[in-house]
């Protein structure tokens, strides 16, 4: 028996869930925390920490932009390649856990790297393009007629418009 045991409550606080939300996940967890859930009083499901970081882990996938049933099953694909047995059993043997975070930690660490060069890369390509645009912009400034000599202010507004009424329509 587990020493901190979670009853719906406390896991729709700690997640931040309702309850509609919370029940839909466990009905696709049926069967993955099936050995982590223990009966109370009055037929309370109680959640041992087990239960709890599968349904943390769960959270975490769908803010990864999985459905809950892809999370599901993305979960239990997890579960079975770690034995059944999820990491965060709390128990102090964290030395495996620890060598993936540290493995994942240097993954990332590299992609990281290869991005901050690519978005280097990028950057100096973009820098060039507007100046580019900006070199072609002065081209077509220079290759455009002098404005004409604004005789709009020599008119008055009657003249104006009666040219406007006779130029023909374009």
């Amino acid at each position: 028996m587990a020493k901190n045991l979670f009853d719906k409550k406390d896991i729709e606080r700690e997640l931040g869930l309702n309850y509609r939300q919370l029940r839909h996940r466990l009905s696709f967890l049926d069967g993955i925390i099936d050995d982590y859930v223990q009966k109370g009083k009055h037929g309370k499901k109680l959640f041992d920490q087990n239960a709890f970081a599968i349904l943390k882990r769960l959270v975490e996938l769908e803010n990864d932009n999985y459905t809950v049933e892809g999370a599901a099953n993305v979960l239990s694909e997890e579960l079975d390649s770690n034995g059944g047995k999820n990491q965060d059993t709390g128990n102090g043997s964290n030395s495996q856990s620890i060598d993936n975070v540290d493995t994942a930690f240097n993954g990332l660490a590299k992609k990281n790297a290869v991005l901050e060069v690519e978005n280097k890369q990028l950057r100096e390509r973009v820098k060039e393009l507007n100046d580019r645009v900006e070199f072609q912009k002065q081209q077509i400034q220079q290759l455009l007629p002098a404005p004409e000599k604004d005789t709009l202010k020599e008119k008055s507004l009657w003249q104006v418009i009666r040219e406007w009424l006779k130029a023909p329509a374009s």
